[in-house]
Formats: C-alpha cells, structure tokens, sequence
C-alpha cells in the first residue's frame, strides 16, 4: 500500500482542529466559519457538530483510585464548551420506493 501519512492527522493536531471548529460554532460573532475540511476527524464529525445529528458527548476519564480521579482541566473546558453547540436536527424527507431513495 502507498504511504497514508499525508492523510492522518496526529490526535493531538485532530483534537485541535476539532476544537476550533466547537469555537467557531459557539462564537460566531469572531467571524471564522467552522473548517471542517481541517482534517479527517472534523469532516468525520460535520454533522454531529452543529449539523444535523443529535449528539452526545462521551469523556474518557481516569480512574486515580476508587476515590480519585483524574480529569485534566482542558478536558472539562473543552466539554463544557461543546455543549454551548446547537445542531439544528430536520427530519430526512426523502421518500423510499422501490428500495430507492427518491
């Protein structure tokens, strides 16, 4: 196979880029629209993120011990920022007859 090194992004760079799409969803008084297209992660997620999805957010949390745990402030910021998102969900209006959507 050829090499796909171009195309993946680092999670960290991906996670980034999901980040400032969440900012340009919540803040749309800065002007900057949402760049999707940044890299695979967020082309991934357009419509789970301000489209036309109902989304749920899941965090990855650390277990320190059965009294700690551990969650990196960022991880808090992010999440509470991506809630502030609004999708704007429309029922899909396409008809299926014959077996094909028309």
């Amino acid at each position: 196979g050829g090499d796909l090194g171009h195309t993946l992004a680092s999670p960290a760079t991906s996670l980034a880029d999901l980040a400032q799409v969440v900012n340009a969803l919540t803040c749309p008084e800065m002007g900057v629209p949402p760049l999707y297209k940044a890299c695979p992660l967020t082309r991934l997620m357009r419509e789970a993120i301000g489209g036309n999805c109902r989304t749920v957010l899941l965090l990855a949390l650390a277990a320190l011990s059965d009294d700690e745990v551990l969650v990196p402030p960022a991880v808090l910021k992010f999440a509470e920022h991506a809630c502030e998102v609004i999708n704007a969900p429309v029922p899909d209006v396409r008809v299926l007859q014959g077996g094909e959507l028309q």
